[in-house]
């Protein structure tokens, strides 16, 4: 298995992307420490379609070590920066952050509303 990160897609499963930051985050010193198969229900989840059965569950751990030796910081914007750009709900409340998850989407206008409606319609 010698995928290339072009021909990979992170963003597929937002369930295998939630889990995947949960465990890297919450890990001391963001030390990545997760397990075997949220590593490979990730990756799988990120192949090619048609192509997630053809790897051993051995083959995906080799290609993910050699990118984590190789490429550590393309490995933390291609893995983790995509849960947290397209599943942003999802990923947060994986790793619990209080925060609003999409400053620019729904968390803004769920925490602006009520003070748009005091501007709009103050009431006494």
């Amino acid at each position: 298995m010698d995928y290339t990160w072009s021909q990979l897609n992170f963003s597929r499963d937002c369930e295998a992307a939630a889990e995947i930051n949960r465990l890297y985050f919450w890990a001391s010193g963001n030390e990545f420490i997760p397990t075997i198969h949220a590593v490979q229900t990730f990756i799988r989840s990120a192949l090619p379609p048609g192509e997630a059965k053809t790897p051993t569950d051995c083959e995906l751990l080799r290609w993910f070590e050699r990118k984590v030796n190789l490429e550590p910081a393309t490995v933390t914007n291609r893995m983790y920066r995509t849960g947290f750009d397209t599943c942003p709900l999802r990923v947060c409340s994986a790793i619990q952050y209080p925060g609003d998850p999409d400053i620019m989407g729904i968390g803004v206008c769920r925490s602006a509303a009520p003070f748009t409606l005091a501007i709009v319609r103050p009431w006494s």
